[in-house]
């Protein structure tokens, strides 16, 4: 899954930014109108490495998809700068019946005392 956000900050002694949540799900728009360009880059790039377009585009999209938990902090003497591209796929289980394997261990009584 491609990252959906990215959330920016920068805190210097004087000048503080709040973290901002950037969208990262609007560059496919461009990404889209410069796709013929990109396409032929990615050709070119196929051609000097003698492999496949597929394989290009296969390591592309594992470059972009492997972004998420991503966590960059720089700090100096005189600012910080954080990146971060958190992971947004959250799972919810309603299932009142579904426990965890530890506690599902600890509520079995033994066999044999």
């Amino acid at each position: 899954m491609t990252p959906n956000f990215a959330v920016v900050g920068v805190d210097t002694p004087d000048f503080h930014m709040p973290r901002l949540w950037l969208p990262v799900f609007l560059l496919w728009v461009p990404v889209i109108l410069l796709s013929p360009v990109i396409f032929l880059v990615l050709v070119v790039v196929a051609i000097f490495t003698r492999t496949t377009i597929w394989r290009i585009i296969a390591i592309c999209w594992g470059v972009l998809s492997g972004l998420t938990g991503t966590y960059v902090q720089v700090s100096t003497c005189d600012a910080r700068i954080l990146v971060r591209i958190p992971h947004l796929l959250v799972t919810i289980d309603f299932n009142p019946n579904h426990a965890p394997k530890e506690a599902r261990h600890e509520r079995q009584s033994p066999s044999n005392p």
